[in-house]
This record gives C-alpha cells, structure tokens and sequence, in this order.
C-alpha cells in the first residue's frame, strides 16, 4: 500500500536533525512518566555501557540513528509524536556516553541488533518496535530478521534493502537533478575531495554536502544550516556484516511495517525504498513529498502524521 504526503506548512518546531521512530508492542510499555521529560538510562552490554533516552507516552520504539557515527540527537524526532510513543534513541556504541565496542566484537548489523534487544529486555518488554533510519534501517531490518519474536512492528526510514552498483547509480541520478543550484559545484566536490572525519567532534564532510540532503537548501539553508554545524560526528569502523539485498530475508518478516521517505532522498532514491516495500508482506509505503534524506525535519507535520495514521493498523 502506498500514499504521496504532500507539503505541509514548513516549521522545525521542537525536532532536532535526525531519525524517528513509531511503535505498539504486545507486551506492555514502560513506565509512565512526563511524556516531554527526556529520561537517560544505562544498560552493560559485553561489559560495555550502552546509554539511552526515553521520551514520550503509549507504544514502546527503540530508534537506531544512522551513520554510522552519528550522534542520537540528529534524530529526536516531532514532538507530537510524544503524546502517541514511547521513543526510546539508542547513543550507538562508540558515540556520545556510550563505551565503544569492546575487543573481539565486530562493527556492524550484528553488533548493533544486540544491543537494540539488550535495551528491549531493560526495559523490560516482550515486544517493542523498531524503527532504523539510514544505516539504522538494515540494523532495523536485521533485527527484524533474527528477533522476529520480539518485535512488535517495524519502521523503516530513509534507506534500502538493497546496496551495490544499481543503487549507487541512481544516486548519482538523483545527484545530478541539483546541478542547477548555486551551491552544487562546492558540495559535489566535497563528496570526494575531504578526508576523513576526526574521531569525534564537527562533520566537516556532511557539513560540506549537506545541501543534498535536502529537497529545497537553497532557500532553507537560513533554518537547517545551524541544525547541521550542530551535528557530532565519531569515525567508527565500517559495518563488516551488511547484506548486498535483504530482500529474501525480508519476505519472512511478518510484522507490521511501515516504509517512509522523501521524494528527493539522495542517499536512498524512492524507488529502491518501494522495493523494499514491494519485498514485505505487511508493508505499507508512504512518500513525503518536497523531502530529502531527512523528511522529519523538512516536512515534520507530514511525517508525524504518516507515522500516527499507521499506528493502529500496526497494533
């Protein structure tokens, strides 16, 4: 099933850069507390301190930022998702207060699925959603494979099922739809000719392309530029684990699933989001338009509403 949001009156309001989450689990939520109140805990997983933030009220979902290296905070997600969810964001292993991976455990998918069910079982639930935005989706897609008997629903935001040369080549189509913007030559330089990021601290590389992330940034660079000289950025080691198509896999995947993402995504083209709809029994497949990579931010009512309105066919 699939539905085109159109544009809604444009405002921040109260969302951070980042990812976003839905949810209803079988089992029950967590304990009531101020749905605005951000509360911080800490679970030991492999011996290493793993911190999350719970926020807001209802459904249990634990949200997994992409990257990977980026800090949580990219994905605080509307605020009047609050009142529906309980948002559980994840700070990854080796970002913010969380410890890195200790010694002997790899990065990637693998690790990263432990530790969204290390924090499922502190909270003490029997079954939550996930929702993975990026990079976060195949960890959400992993999970969703390995652990279907905890997991209530699934979100999968702004990425793909599937990696590689055909993929790649329609980014660089949707790259190529830019060219006329004033900032393109400067930015399409910057995808290839920066280094590194520092170990921690600014994103000197997303800062330098971060126009294409985003449907319109010639005239909302004013709103969202100081959003991303805000962002904290880690060089983690690459994922070793990633699957070249989880589409297979995904076909077992009996959960409720919701597939969201913006018409103009560059790091994920749309229609590689629908076929990973198409690849699920339980899916349902909802464009934003006048997005990019990061509809929450760009069209956040629009994207809070999709979320709310699948909400109770998820349940």
């Amino acid at each position: 099933m699939a539905r085109n949001l159109p544009a809604a009156g444009w405002s921040l309001g109260a969302v951070l850069v980042g990812c976003a989450g839905a949810a209803g689990p079988r089992g029950a939520a967590p304990p009531a507390h101020d749905p605005h109140v951000v509360v911080d805990h800490t679970v030991v997983v492999d011996g290493a301190a793993l911190v999350y933030h719970v926020v807001g009220r209802g459904p249990a979902c634990i949200v997994q930022p992409g990257g990977p290296g980026l800090d949580w905070s990219y994905l605080r997600l509307p605020a009047e998702l609050e009142e529906h969810l309980t948002l559980v964001y994840i700070e990854p292993a080796g970002t913010g207060a969380s410890a890195p991976l200790p010694d002997g455990v790899a990065a990637g998918a693998t690790a990263d699925e432990a530790r969204i069910d290390a924090v499922r079982a502190d909270l003490g639930l029997d079954s939550v959603y996930v929702l993975g935005h990026s990079y976060g989706g195949w960890v959400a897609m992993q999970y969703a494979i390995d652990h279907a008997e905890h997991l209530g629903g699934l979100v999968l935001y702004g990425t793909s099922a599937v990696r590689g040369e055909a993929l790649d080549d329609d980014i660089e189509a949707v790259v190529g739809s830019f060219v006329d913007e004033p900032w393109f030559s400067d930015a399409q330089n910057a995808r290839f000719g920066l280094g590194d990021a520092p170990p921690h601290g600014n994103c000197p590389r997303l800062t330098a392309v971060a126009p294409f992330y985003f449907d319109d940034w010639t005239h909302r660079r004013a709103a969202l530029e100081p959003l991303i000289l805000a962002l904290r950025c880690w060089d983690l080691p690459r994922a070793h684990d990633l699957l070249d198509d989880y589409r297979p896999a995904l076909a077992g995947v009996t959960a409720p699933t919701l597939v969201i993402g913006g018409r103009r995504d560059w790091r994920f083209p749309i229609a590689w989001q629908r076929a990973t709809a198409d690849a699920l029994p339980h899916a349902t497949f909802v464009v934003v338009e006048h997005s990019g990579h990061l509809p929450h931010v760009e069209q956040p009512a629009d994207f809070a509403r999709a979320i709310i309105a699948w909400l109770p066919a998820a349940r």
